[in-house]
């Protein structure tokens, strides 16, 4: 985590260190979750920690700096400038929606400008952005990365959104398992036997509540009107009451769920309440033809006899049939406990922080690289899947090893044995006794200084020339030597100057050379645009010699 320990608000104050980072929906110092894991899950698919538990995030040296804003623009705007002031490189946004907003264009043009990548989620909608746009990811910046999410297969979500020119790229964003808060509680009723409701309720009233496996055949879930799911009973009043659980010292827990609903809208319902220490508190009421993923704070339920339960009620008749309604997946979250817990999530959202992840690690690489340079990287390295070809730019799926391969320009060593012995004479200029082939893309310079080209048991030759296709780029005059010469370059190349990545090595004879022509070539160090990262030919080619021998001729 990045520390916060010199942090500065969105305006450049001092605010005197904050616990890693800023919370402006509640506008304070430590930005803990206190309805959802949903940050929490990005955070370590970015950078969790290689710690033989859970999982690993794909830069796992990377600086999380968490900040929270409330679903509005304003602290949005907040949270982008904060980390403008805090230096951060790149921002995960995995959230968005279709109003566009001149003042989140202006905040993520002033992270733009401070050198930053802004990575955005496609959407969850499984629609085209080319129809209706999705904001931020389909703002027209050039360092914003828009993402869609992939399945195992390869193939697009069936919830991803996309588009030909607003979304970029694919990533993974389904069955994404990440880390989130410690789980006090937790039931997702795969572990009893239906119709049983478990160990961890109890119910009453009517009793009519139970367990039953409804979706895909196998995941259970925990239902109303077990017993007539597709038409329940009428005037029923049926509650499931949680065990207790402790809260004490809890302030920073929540209670997730997921639930849905098809019954009478005003006349059938399924409330949720809480017990505060001596009374029931209707917290939520659900009618009508719905379903939701909900969260709900508990800080004002720190006891140490916290309970939660469901109630079931219907009316007295029904005009038609009606399916019922379920929950399931029912967690306690405590979101600051040093135990750990881990979940599957899907989304563009989970797909976001593996491209956020990815520029984290390329810049942890490079340094030096700047966010276009990172963008292009990520955006050209990917593997091209036909299931993205017209709904991406790019129609590619991200692929770190690639992306990070091409970070490192490599050298080939290639032999030259198609001189004939026609072609060498005293006088002969510019035979070329071998080639450094050079691949890569991101590096800018190579430094020839460690490059020895030894030509042995010759004397009388007049010059040695680099050349970069036809282009001369370095001419050296050696001292002639009975018993050869070591030939050493120490002017460093600037590769942009190259049409061709190529080095092609010549001789030129003299009229009084004599001997027989060999040569060595070593390798050579690359400065790429951090001084220092090495190149070297491949492991078949290093310290072979490139020999050139003509047998027949006498110099």
């Amino acid at each position: 985590m990045w520390s916060g320990l010199n942090c500065k608000d969105e305006n450049g104050n001092p605010l005197g260190g904050c616990n890693y980072g800023y919370d402006y929906e509640d506008n304070d110092k430590t930005p803990l979750p206190t309805t959802s894991s949903h940050g929490t899950h990005t955070a370590g698919t970015i950078a969790a920690i290689k710690n033989n538990k859970g999982i690993i995030g794909v830069a796992p040296q990377a600086k999380i700096m968490a900040i929270k804003f409330g679903f509005n623009t304003a602290s949005e705007i907040k949270d982008i400038d904060f980390a403008i002031q805090n230096g951060a490189k790149v921002i995960n946004a995995s959230f968005g929606g279709t109003t566009f907003s001149q003042t989140e264009f202006d905040a993520i043009k002033r992270f733009k400008n401070t050198g930053g990548i802004f990575v955005a989620a496609a959407g969850n909608d499984s629609t085209n952005n080319e129809n209706i746009h999705r904001y931020p990811s389909d703002y027209n910046l050039d360092n914003i990365i828009s993402v869609a999410a992939t399945n195992q297969s390869d193939n697009l979500a069936t919830f991803s959104n996309y588009g030909t020119t607003s979304v970029d790229l694919g990533a993974p964003g389904t069955n994404i398992y990440s880390t989130e808060g410690y789980r006090i509680f937790d039931e997702n009723f795969e572990n009893v036997t239906p119709p049983s409701i478990g160990t961890k309720f109890t119910q009453s009233g009517n009793n009519t509540w139970g367990t039953k496996s409804i979706i895909n055949g196998s995941n259970k879930v925990i239902i109303g009107d077990h017993a007539n799911w597709g038409n329940y009973q009428n005037n029923i009043f049926s509650t499931i009451e949680s065990s207790v659980i402790n809260l004490s010292g809890k302030p920073d827990s929540y209670l997730n769920f997921e639930y849905q609903c098809n019954i009478e809208e005003g006349y059938d319902f399924l409330g949720l309440l809480f017990y505060n220490g001596t009374s029931w508190n209707i917290i939520d009421v659900f009618s009508g033809n719905n379903s939701d993923a909900k969260e709900y704070n508990l800080a004002n339920y720190t006891m140490n006899n916290f309970q939660f339960k469901f109630i079931w009620i219907t009316d007295e008749s029904n005009p038609v049939s009606y399916t019922g309604c379920y929950v399931d997946n029912i967690k306690m979250i405590d979101s600051v406990s040093s135990g750990e817990s881990y979940q599957y999530m899907n989304g563009t959202s989970m797909a976001t922080p593996h491209v956020a992840g990815l520029a984290a690690l390329i810049w942890g690489t490079k340094p030096n690289l700047t966010y276009t340079n990172v963008k292009n990287v990520i955006l050209n390295t990917g593997d091209t899947l036909s299931s993205l070809n017209g709904k991406t730019v790019t129609s590619k799926r991200i692929n770190a090893f690639n992306a990070l391969t091409a970070l490192t320009p490599t050298l080939t060593l290639v032999k030259n044995n198609t001189f004939v012995n026609s072609n060498i004479s005293r006088g002969a200029t510019q035979v070329k006794i071998g080639s450094y082939i050079l691949t890569g893309t991101q590096f800018e310079a190579v430094d020839i200084s460690s490059l020895k080209i030894t030509l042995s048991n010759t004397s009388g030759y007049t010059n040695l020339i680099l050349k970069n296709g036809d282009i001369p780029i370095a001419n050296i005059i050696p001292s002639p030597s009975a018993t050869g010469d070591v030939i050493n370059f120490d002017t460093p190349l600037n590769i942009r100057k190259f049409n061709k990545k190529i080095l092609d090595v010549y001789i030129d004879i003299g009229n009084n050379t004599s001997g027989t022509i060999s040569s060595t070539m070593g390798n050579i160090v690359g400065t790429g645009v951090d001084t220092g990262s090495t190149i070297t030919s491949p492991a078949d080619a290093i310290g072979q010699t490139m020999t050139i021998v003509y047998s027949t001729i006498t110099l």
